[in-house]
């Protein structure tokens, strides 16, 4: 009986730190940033290749990270976004700001869709892994 109680609060623990949390939250997952573009006002643009996640309907997601020159509000924002590749429109999912003091503020709530134009960060995705999507579905 004992250790049956045991095996049943190791499972329960397992679950809780499992489930909730991990994978999807930026701030307890290791990410291999990739730098992909930078803009006029000094912003660089990263994301993590090796997390990018192929739906079955045309929809991508992926981690990106924007790091902000030291004039700027914030220090870093990393998203979880969804890129539709076909509709060439994109929106986050999840959010993390971080501030110049190392505050954090996160948002979990889904943005409306925003249309991908040329030359923007955005449009690096569809011209690499949206291909490669595209690649994986012939």
């Amino acid at each position: 009986m004992i250790r049956r109680l045991g095996f049943f609060c190791i499972v329960i623990f397992l679950a809780l730190t499992t489930f909730g949390h991990g994978a999807d939250e930026p701030s307890q997952v290791e990410h291999k940033w990739e730098p992909y573009s930078k803009d006029r006002q000094g912003v660089n643009f990263y994301y993590d290749k090796d997390a990018i996640v192929y739906g079955t309907d045309g929809v991508l997601k992926v981690w990106r990270k924007r790091d902000f020159p030291i004039r700027a509000r914030y220090r870093e924002i990393i998203n979880l976004d969804e890129i539709d590749c076909f509709r060439q429109k994109y929106r986050a999912l999840e959010i993390k700001v971080v501030g110049w003091d190392d505050s954090v503020e996160s948002f979990k709530r889904v943005a409306e869709w925003s249309t991908i134009y040329g030359d923007s960060p955005e449009e690096y995705f569809l011209d690499t892994a949206c291909k490669e999507f595209k690649k994986k579905k012939k």
